[in-house]
């Protein structure tokens, strides 16, 4: 028995999909709600199943509560009730179940409840399907199979690149022509088009043969891909962390350390992919932002050899950051390591010098002549 609950600015519509539901003998209505507002406060109580969504309400709309609920559990199922089509993409990238059609009917009413019915226990038959499944986008771009936890070998590199471009673009549609744009850049449009449906065919024939949860649609003129439960992906690992915006704590900072071991190199490395460039850089960002969080964690609590190791981690991936340099000298001036602050100080002027013909910045030479004049 699903347990629902039901959103939308008319009573009467409540009133009459609340009956359609409880008729199908497989739903139990746990909850109804005029404002979404207050649908929002109640969720994560009424813990229900499936929420069936007006989009076009006054205030939070059914787009905007769908995410919120979504934030708070990702087990919970969308249906959206709507008099309008053009949400069908977005509410697709929110991973709704079903885009019910105003006036209801019942034999529509039937199917949501059918395919929510199957949405969870594909969830539950995906999650012990995929315990094992490895993907790793940072360092060495790999998929490992729970057959033998070997990583899978692409019939060809574009297979290789769609599987890495549809993954950054997961849970959302790509239209066709951007992704020719982006592999097939060089390609006549023909040419392009056969390639795209051959690299396709190839990608699922790979998830198939390696039991890999993972599909693959076309949908609206596009294409979209989605994970699986029970994959596990380190850079969504990553990002769901970062966008937190923790601070490390006692508590947490074991959960910080281990989101900085998951960095095993560049986003996609050795990869010439024009388009994750971007990505690269902002990955690469995020996780000196995490270090230098835990380095100045690991200072003010005087652990400075958990410090230092974690900032010439940084370094190696950013040889010119000068913030982690400066954090270096502060630590070693702690220690009262002239020495080290000397060696230090060189490192980053020798290499800002040598690559990019600069000197460092004011505030690092600044500093550095304070901490040598009065050591």
């Amino acid at each position: 028995m699903l347990r629902a609950v039901i959103v939308d600015d008319e009573q009467l519509a409540i009133d009459l999909l609340k009956k359609m539901l409880e008729d199908t003998g497989r739903v139990k209505s746990v909850g109804e709600y005029c404002k979404s507002s207050e649908a929002a406060k109640d969720i994560t109580r009424l813990e229900p199943d499936v929420v069936f969504l007006d989009i076009e309400m006054p205030g939070i709309n059914g787009i905007e509560l769908a995410e919120k609920i979504l934030e708070q559990s990702a087990d919970i199922d969308i249906v959206f009730v709507t008099a309008f089509r053009n949400y069908a993409a977005k509410a697709f990238e929110l991973h709704a179940v079903d885009y019910l059609l105003k006036p209801v009917v019942v034999e529509k009413v039937e199917r949501s409840v059918l395919r929510t019915l199957q949405r969870r226990q594909q969830r539950r038959t995906s999650a012990s399907i995929n315990s094992g499944v490895q993907i790793n986008g940072f360092g060495n771009f790999e998929v490992r199979s729970p057959l033998g936890g070997n990583p899978i070998k692409w019939r060809t590199t574009k297979v290789e690149e769609l599987f890495a471009y549809l993954l950054y673009h997961r849970g959302m549609i790509v239209q066709k022509g951007e992704i020719l744009v982006n592999l097939w850049p060089e390609c006549e449009p023909k040419n392009a088009d056969s390639y795209l449906h051959t690299s396709v065919y190839n990608l699922k024939k790979a998830f198939k043969e390696n039991s890999i949860g993972i599909s693959v649609k076309f949908i609206g003129g596009g294409y979209a891909m989605e994970l699986g439960a029970g994959i596990d992906y380190d850079v969504a690992g990553f990002e769901i962390f970062s966008a937190e915006g923790q601070a490390p704590t006692k508590e947490n900072i074991g959960e910080f350390e281990k989101m900085i071991t998951l960095y095993q190199g560049d986003y996609l490395k050795g990869k010439d992919y024009l388009w994750c460039i971007a990505e690269r850089i902002r990955l690469q960002k995020n996780f000196s932002d995490l270090v230098k969080q835990v380095a100045c964690y690991y200072i003010h609590s005087a652990n400075y050899s958990k410090a230092e190791p974690l900032l010439l981690r940084n370094i190696g991936y950013l040889p010119y950051d000068e913030d982690a340099y400066e954090l270096l000298l502060k630590i070693c001036s702690l220690r009262g390591d002239r020495s080290s602050i000397i060696k230090y100080y060189e490192t980053i002027q020798t290499t800002l010098q040598r690559e990019l013909g600069i000197e460092p910045r004011p505030s690092l030479k600044r500093l550095y002549e304070s901490l040598i004049n009065n050591s």
